[in-house]
């Protein structure tokens, strides 16, 4: 039953629809689902789960890119500054055991639940360091302005440690870059999320297109192709609703169930 493409997609579709509208990749979710619905070791589960990453960024990018929220130039920066931490990352998490591996998984969720409930809707000033740099000004399609600097040399290599635990555990890096680019930087929240899918673009292919050139591949591509196709559809839909919705209440839903998924991976991990 959880092969079967109709599970494939409704599950790949439930993480694209909230990964778009919270800026969180459906990794925490479709790794475990892998791992223990599926039976895939973590290395195949880790590049099926960027795989689907993939589509699901480039879903969210194409409906954020029509609301004009992406900030180009600074996703651009971010992106190719993970590309050297995803090698890393595919390097530790091809030889990391399994036990480990489900510990540090479960961490690294906790964590993410944490990031996802210090962000709030209402525009943050950020820090002033941080703030210095590049002054940018983003004009959306509804004709308002967002006006924020960045210093990108510091979020570039922030990325740098995002690309590696995106790659390590196939999670895509925005539960990251969003409270980052929010807290710290005082990116709006809107352009943070949009900008965020495009980076996570450039991040899971590089890290999805490492594990698939590995013999033999460690991408499912059936997997990869119904759950991806759901994911899609999910982020197109996510990215719509997110112009509408103040996704307060779900984030605080979703962390609660990334914290019930953290422990049980950290449970199954101490346990072996």
């Amino acid at each position: 039953m959880w092969s079967h493409p109709a599970t494939l997609a409704a599950v790949g579709f439930a993480v694209g629809l909230m990964g778009s509208l919270v800026g969180v990749g459906g990794g925490f979710f479709l790794v475990p689902f892998f791992i223990s619905r599926l039976g895939f070791d973590h290395p195949l589960a880790v590049g099926t789960s960027l795989g689907v990453v993939v589509a699901n960024a480039s879903s969210g990018t194409i409906g954020y890119a029509r609301q004009k929220r992406v900030d180009w130039a600074v996703g651009l920066v971010l992106g190719l500054a993970t590309l050297p931490g995803t090698v890393l990352g595919k390097f530790v998490a091809t030889r990391i055991a399994a036990a480990p591996f489900s510990v540090a998984f479960g961490a690294v969720t906790a964590l993410a639940a944490l990031l996802l409930v210090s962000v709030r809707s209402e525009n943050r000033p950020g820090l002033a360091w941080f703030r210095s740099g590049m002054k940018r000004r983003i004009v959306d399609a509804k004709g308002e302005a967002h006006e924020y600097g960045i210093n990108i040399v510091v979020a570039a290599l922030l990325s740098v440690v995002i690309g590696f635990a995106s790659s390590l555990f196939g999670v895509g890096g925005g539960f990251i870059h969003v409270p980052l680019l929010v807290l710290l930087f005082g990116v709006p929240l809107h352009i943070a999320v949009a900008t965020s899918a495009f980076a996570l673009l450039l991040t899971s292919a590089g890290g999805a297109a490492q594990y698939a050139v590995e013999r033999p591949p460690l991408v499912d591509p059936r997997v990869l192709l119904w759950a991806g196709l759901g994911a899609f559809l999910g982020a197109q839909l996510g990215a719509r609703a997110a112009e509408r919705l103040k996704p307060g209440v779900l984030r605080l839903v979703l962390a609660v169930v990334l914290v019930g998924v953290g422990g049980w991976m950290i449970y199954h991990g101490v346990k072996a």
